[in-house]
């Protein structure tokens, strides 16, 4: 047996060592991407639940110190298109795990007291008089109606105990 005929086995099994060392590297690789992946994703979340509660936050404001009926109508309208803007990444999976509960449900509270209100009731039937305008906040409201119905009856119930 020549030397290089000696050396085939043990190039083989070089061979195969840096193949496993080499599929190691990559699974390990792809859990560190995963986590990372999964980090972004929590993170992009709460970014995201952040600027909503700021905005509605805002537009809330907005509304409660409007100066004259010309400004409350603006700031309802305002309202309105934040409101439809958040229904819209709702309906659209765009918000995931607690962040999507949480918008799901501070869009409902907010649907509950405009209904309960019989200005913004008013003002929101005159906005929404076609399926054609806010759409998503359409959709949101059909698809979530019995939670909604739900909560304006509890806070009605509330308000009626106090």
């Amino acid at each position: 047996m020549s030397s290089a005929e000696a050396l085939v086995p043990w190039a083989q099994v070089a061979s195969g060592i840096a193949a496993s060392v080499s599929s190691l590297v990559a699974c390990v690789t792809t859990i560190f991407v995963v986590v990372q992946c999964v980090r972004l994703r929590r993170t992009s979340a709460l970014q995201a639940l952040q600027e909503f509660t700021k905005t509605l936050t805002e537009r809330e404001r907005a509304l409660v110190v409007a100066p004259d009926a010309d400004g409350h109508r603006l700031a309802f309208w305002e309202l309105l298109n934040s409101l439809e803007t958040h229904a819209a990444a709702y309906n659209g999976r765009l918000y995931i795990g607690t962040a999507a509960e949480i918008v799901r449900d501070k869009l409902v509270d907010s649907l509950v007291i405009i209904k309960d209100s019989p200005r913004g009731r008013a003002e929101m039937d005159a906005a929404m008089n076609s399926d054609a305008v806010f759409t998503h906040l359409h959709d949101f409201r059909r698809r979530n109606h019995r939670l909604i119905d739900a909560r304006a009856a509890a806070r009605r119930q509330s308000r009626a105990c106090d």
